[in-house]
């Protein structure tokens, strides 16, 4: 028998101008206040994908130690959302919503910290196991989400999302099963798992949090957490934050402009609108983004299999079905 309903602390209020995932996705004429237009929704979910998909080949090509790589990207990010945030200063809302605000404050610490957790089990995996194996076990993430979303958001996913999210990550897992075995034994693939696991608890936190708060509101402070959370894990394990050469400082800078601006926070902006195991779904094509990019960079010159080009089919299909037009409801039913 499933959960009677989220935990207070973690309900998603509807408030005025806020509209179900169902209504987003199959908006066809105006928006009512505060809801994109399906094409906009649908555009800028494409671009999350081409933005995460740039992250592993330029991890690829940084000769910096995982964790002062994963610590200055979520640095520079910081400073970056920043600028978004102090140029939107009073023009987004930046309230809790209702309830206790110190409550609120440490789920934005809590996402904060998931996000660190992530990056950095997620980049210390790739020292201990192959990018491919790394990259599949990392993007178990929907089913992570959808049973924590259905725990304390109330929010279980419709048949069809079910169906896409299975899709998806079959594609996934064939995608892996081609691509050769892991050469560390079980360490890299726990670690992997474990970035899996905090990865999606980023997104159900913040899915419970961005329809109260504007965007460079919430993903500010949570990006600084995170940077604070790699700098301590940088510390402890003696990583070296500097000096580096340009090209390194380069590819930091890199890193917070491209997955991070236009990955992550275009995800997190589709939060207010889609649950959190949706959110992951799109993240999965981030396997065929990635391994374009590899295949076209001269300095990484990694021609895909053709299993690449079938699995990753199978992956989009996937996400084609979870985010294809739902059933249509009663106006007003449904969360923010």
């Amino acid at each position: 028998m499933g959960p009677t309903g989220p935990p207070p602390f973690l309900a998603i209020p509807r408030g005025p101008g806020q509209t179900s995932y169902v209504e987003a996705l199959s908006q066809k004429s105006r928006p009512s206040p505060g809801l994109p237009w399906r094409w906009k929704l649908w555009g800028l979910l494409l671009l999350s994908i081409l933005g995460i998909s740039t992250a592993a080949p330029l991890i690829r090509l940084s000769h910096a130690p995982p964790l002062s790589l994963a610590f200055w990207r979520m640095a520079f990010s910081s400073l970056l959302m920043g600028v978004f945030w102090a140029a939107r200063a009073g023009r987004e809302p930046a309230s809790f919503g209702p309830g206790s605000r110190g409550k609120k404050i440490l789920l934005l610490a809590l996402s904060g910290f998931f996000l660190g957790v992530h990056f950095a089990l997620w980049v210390l995996s790739l020292s201990f196991t192959s990018v491919a194996v790394s990259v599949v076990l990392v993007n178990t993430q929907p089913v992570f989400a959808a049973l924590l979303a259905w725990l304390f958001l109330g929010e279980a996913p419709a048949k069809r999302q079910a169906w896409g999210i299975a899709v998806a990550l079959a594609g996934v897992t064939l995608l892996g099963l081609t691509q050769g075995s892991s050469p560390g034994g079980p360490k890299g693939s726990l670690l992997a798992l474990g970035g899996a696991l905090s990865g999606a608890s980023y997104y159900v936190v913040g899915r419970s949090l961005r329809p109260r708060m504007g965007l460079w509101a919430y993903v500010t402070p949570v990006y600084a957490g995170a940077g604070l959370l790699l700098l301590l894990a940088a510390l402890a394990f003696q990583a070296p934050l500097g000096p580096f050469p340009p090209r390194e400082w380069l590819i930091f800078a890199a890193l917070a402009a491209a997955p991070t601006l236009f990955g992550h926070t275009l995800l997190n902006w589709a939060l207010r609108w889609l649950p959190a195991p949706v959110v992951n779904l799109v993240a999965l094509g981030e396997p065929v983004g990635a391994s374009f990019l590899a295949a076209v960079l001269p300095s990484i010159g990694e021609v895909p299999r053709a299993s690449t080009f079938l699995f990753g089919g199978v992956i989009l299909a996937g996400i084609f079905l979870a985010l294809g037009r739902p059933p249509a409801v009663a106006g007003g039913e449904g969360r923010g």
